[in-house]
């Protein structure tokens, strides 16, 4: 970083690598002799896939602080994402399969291969392209004091993508404070959301495809909020409205193969969403913390988001004892709505609890006792991938007993 009087400026650059190397057994060797391997081999059928992203990430951040009662920050970024390699691997002769269009299966001699062709394919199916996508970054922001109690906040950046498009969003904030004890804010934003590579160009050879005609989602938010203290407790009542274009979402898509489907990212036209959010924090007496929330939905996705969704936490600290207590209920959920009969099919609501004790038996090593969904609740959780209409069931009461340590 470089500093001056009035100025602190920030060079940034960073390189990310992400290597992910899978295998799975696909088939065991009963099943596999008689529905994979051409020659009838007695062999499990060992599969996965081998995928390379690499990230690079610099830029500039300036602060500046030479004008009166204004800070202005401003800065660029560029971004590169790259898909380097996203091949399937598996315990097959992975040239055989390639000279015969991927009709034959036979086990390699070489052990795992690279490279899979489905039946009729002379190119390799992978799961995606070899593809690189830049993005560049500019933004502004200047916090205005405009007296010893409000201060002003005007902000703007600019997003370009060379394979999606650009934006502008722009944020606006207005802190009153009312006293010591007391703040009211206004807040105003817009988000840009860019579809990632792997919603644009995933292939067809797995659960998801990518959708190529994909837009950006855009989001405007208003949020208004008070908070008031009183010596050890904390009260924030916010109310939050906002409008998204061209929202993105999952959905079912036919597949190349008869009666498959596959997921794919699509755009959904508008939604609005609103709600009430109520917020209780207390340190009634040294070392316990009590928090709890409760939201209130006015408008929200009809599909898969819990109505009147509550939690309440309580942790107390003592020498090198902790113990916690954490709750939350979570109201029903409409799973699916049947396009053609509309029948509606809700998940019902529960209340989850969990407990955890744990003891500081070094500086390095913590031991735990923790029980998860103590009460045994039965229930299911709305997941829009698993396609199971009646929810996701979830695990019961489960009790654990652990050791942690720091290296």
């Amino acid at each position: 970083g470089i500093k001056s009087a009035n100025w602190t400026t920030t060079l940034f650059s960073e390189v990310q690598l992400q290597a992910n190397d899978t295998l799975i057994k696909l088939i065991n060797a009963d099943s596999a002799a008689q529905l994979w391997w051409a020659n009838g081999e007695q062999l499990d059928a060992i599969g996965g896939n081998d995928t390379r992203f690499q990230t690079n990430h610099s830029g500039i951040i300036s602060k500046y602080s030479g004008l009166n009662n204004h800070l202005l920050n401003f800065g660029m970024d560029y971004r590169t994402e790259e898909i380097k390699q996203a091949v399937f691997q598996g315990n097959w002769d992975a040239e055989i399969l390639l000279q015969s269009s991927g009709n034959t299966l036979v086990p390699s001699t070489l052990g795992i291969e690279q490279g899979f062709w489905f039946p009729g394919d002379q190119i390799r199916d992978d799961l995606f392209p070899i593809v690189s996508r830049e993005v560049i970054s500019l933004h502004i922001q200047d916090t205005w004091q405009l007296t010893d109690n409000i201060n002003l906040t005007l902000g703007s950046r600019y997003d370009d993508y060379n394979d999606i498009g650009s934006d502008i969003s722009n944020r606006l904030g207005l802190v009153y404070n009312i006293s010591s004890t007391s703040t009211f804010k206004v807040l105003y934003g817009e988000a840009f959301r860019a579809p990632t590579i792997a919603e644009v160009y995933q292939l067809p050879t797995s659960v998801s495809v990518g959708n190529i005609n994909l837009k950006p989602e855009e989001i405007k938010t208003i949020d208004i909020s008070w908070q008031q203290k009183w010596d050890n407790y904390q009260f924030i009542l916010g109310y939050y409205d906002s409008h998204i274009t061209d929202q993105i979402d999952r959905v079912a898509v036919p597949g190349s193969d008869f009666g498959s489907t596959r997921l794919q990212a699509q755009n959904f036209g508008s939604e609005n969403l609103s709600g009430w959010e109520l917020e209780l924090k207390a340190n009634p007496i040294e070392n316990l913390m009590i928090s709890a929330g409760f939201t209130h939905l006015n408008q929200y996705s009809n599909i898969g988001v819990p109505v009147d969704p509550a939690y309440l936490i309580v942790n107390y600290t003592f020498n090198q004892w902790n113990f916690n207590l954490n709750g939350y209920y979570h109201g029903r959920v409409i799973s699916r709505v049947d396009e053609i009969t509309k029948t509606v099919v809700t998940l019902n609501s529960f209340f989850k609890l969990n407990a955890a004790i744990s003891f500081q038996l070094t500086d390095d090593i913590e031991l735990y006792l923790k029980a998860e969904n103590m009460l045994d609740e039965s229930y299911t959780t709305y997941d829009e991938f698993s396609q199971l209409p009646n929810g996701l069931p979830e695990r019961g009461r489960i009790i654990s007993i652990g050791t942690r340590i720091s290296f």
